[in-house]
């Protein structure tokens, strides 16, 4: 919103988005739309601009009668002393008055047909307020925006359920509210019943806050932006009588009464998710489901990288509808797209990125055609260090903006390493909540890659069992993901076991079970990870023991 000098004169139509009276007018010719905060300097485009005065003189009278047009009734029009008649100017216009509980006039909302207005006297009241108490009229109260759509609600109740309307529109709505509130809570229950628009929902839920929990219901318009809109339409009657039926008691997003879970909520089975390439762990975690936050950890050289890359490839070569989004930190996006054409070919990635002549042109063609052309692979162009809240904005637009499924993300501690902030461990639940939150709101799933720290029980190279608490950064690692996976590997092996890594779950929200979930050998000739069983893993074990001789 732009500064402005000139002082406010009155509200009016927006031509920009369309609001009935959101555009204010100042006496410097500017305008400034609290809907959709467009501002213009000239609000006549250029010509000489002539502000409209402020009425300081006596209370203009009409005439009571239908207005056709709306629907309403001269019944109606009566009831609420809503009158067509004329300025002092000579120019057409409707009137509502504002009487005090006492029944004084204390104020004039002059509407044109142009759908500007201005005000006479003070405007502080609640329009209709003087024609309801609690206890003559009931502990209910219904809240509109218009003064024409409290005339609407009204007829539609036969003038027997209180309904008032704020002054001034949704932008003044909570102001409008907070001023008449002694008089507002002597009603147990209130409706609000404001536009079915964006500022209407806004001004809303800002006004909920007025009151205790319990006492505000939301009314959602399901046939039209407002009461009167809905009144002019077939069945317009039934339809508003529905909607303020419909009505819901207000509470913060989150809380879920159990009396509004469904029995088919309920019976419904968890998703098994894509399933993994080994079997061990298929049978431990049930797949790769969305929604969920996975954490692989592992110690340096273990492997991470590695079988991430592999779940990849799988999950695109296997499900149909898997879209995968590559955030590699520690590698550039064109050798990260190479580890998919290498696994594809079953050839180690160091040889294809060192010899790419090791598979022929047709070979990389048809690969490249089978994995990417398709647009089911999504990379990220960068390589190290970023600000954590730049990155989430990317996985957001891969999943909402190019609806990638699974995000592989290698690794947290790069991912937050170019926050301005020395706190490694802050930053770490920070990016763990924020993660957390876009799977749940998404749906889409996370696979992230976390360090291990150093620890005085023995080299994760060598070996050494990982545990939850190994896991280096902060506890929200812990808590806020779904599972966390690591694996075991003696790298310094000298036979083949430097080449096989235990698969050993940590945490298991969904399906609680943990320990070993098998074992996976690197074949050094194909660059693949293969499941290996449990008899081939004992009988390596075997053989390495008889070669020990003492």
């Amino acid at each position: 919103m732009e500064e402005k000098d000139g002082h406010f004169l009155y509200h009016t139509e927006c031509l920009e988005c369309g609001s009935s009276d959101a555009l204010a007018i100042y006496d410097d010719g500017s305008g400034y739309c609290f809907a959709c905060n467009h501002y213009t300097a000239n609000i006549d485009g250029g010509k000489e601009y002539k502000p409209k005065a402020k009425v300081k003189g006596d209370f203009i009278s009409g005439n009571i009668q239908a207005l056709n047009a709306r629907s309403i009734d001269r019944t109606t029009c009566q009831k609420w002393s809503y009158e067509c008649g004329k300025d002092e100017k000579g120019n057409a216009c409707q009137i509502a008055n504002y009487y005090d509980v006492l029944g004084n006039l204390k104020a004039q909302k002059i509407r044109y047909p142009n759908k500007s207005f201005k005000f006479i006297g003070s405007n502080k009241l609640l329009y209709g307020e003087w024609l309801w108490s609690a206890e003559a009229n009931g502990k209910q109260l219904i809240i509109v925006e218009g003064e024409i759509d409290a005339l609407s609600v009204s007829q539609v109740y036969n003038h027997k359920r209180p309904v008032v309307s704020i002054p001034n529109g949704a932008q003044g709505a909570k102001k409008a509210l907070a001023n008449r509130l002694d008089w507002l809570l002597q009603f147990e229950s209130i409706i609000l019943a404001f536009d079915n628009d964006e500022p209407g929902r806004k001004a809303m839920q800002e006004c909920v806050k007025l009151f205790k929990p319990g006492v505000v219901k939301i009314c959602t318009w399901s046939n039209g932006k407002d009461a009167n809109e809905i009144l002019k339409s077939e069945n317009g009657e039934v339809s508003i009588h529905n909607d303020i039926k419909a009505s819901k008691v207000w509470r913060p997003d989150g809380i879920i009464n159990g009396a509004e879970l469904s029995l088919d909520e309920l019976t419904k089975p968890i998703e098994n998710g894509i399933t993994y390439p080994y079997k061990e762990l298929q049978e431990k975690t049930y797949g790769s489901r969305g929604g969920e936050l996975i954490i692989w950890t592992a110690g340096s050289g273990i492997g991470k990288s590695t079988i991430l890359r592999e779940l990849a490839y799988h999950f695109i070569t296997s499900d149909k509808n898997a879209k995968v989004g590559m955030i590699f930190l520690e590698e550039n996006s064109t050798k990260t797209a190479q580890a998919f054409i290498a696994l594809d070919n079953n050839i180690p990635l160091s040889r294809l990125r060192q010899d790419p002549d090791c598979i022929s042109k047709e070979a990389w063609e048809a690969s490249k055609a089978k994995l990417f052309d398709s647009g089911r692979v999504v990379f990220y162009k960068h390589f190290g260090s970023l600000d954590s809240s730049v990155l989430l904005d990317n996985i957001r637009y891969m999943v909402v903006g190019l609806g990638v499924t699974n995000i592989f993300l290698d690794h947290i501690s790069i991912a937050i390493s170019g926050n301005d902030s020395d706190n490694e461990r802050k930053d770490i639940d920070v990016l763990m909540t924020e993660m957390r939150s876009l799977v749940e709101e998404t749906g889409c799933h996370i696979d992230a890659v976390v360090h291990l720290k150093r620890t005085s029980k023995g080299s994760f190279n060598e070996g050494t069992q990982v545990s939850l608490s190994d896991l280096r950064g902060s506890g929200g690692l812990e808590q806020l993901s779904d599972a966390v996976i690591a694996l075991e590997r003696n790298q310094q092996a000298k036979d083949d076991r430097k080449n096989i890594s235990t698969l050993r779950i940590l945490k298991n929200r969904e399906i609680g079970l943990v320990g070993i979930a098998g074992s996976l050998m690197y074949d050094q000739s194909t660059g693949r990870l293969v499941e290996i069983s449990d008899k081939d893993n004992e009988e390596l074990e075997a053989v390495d023991d008889a070669s020990i001789p003492f």
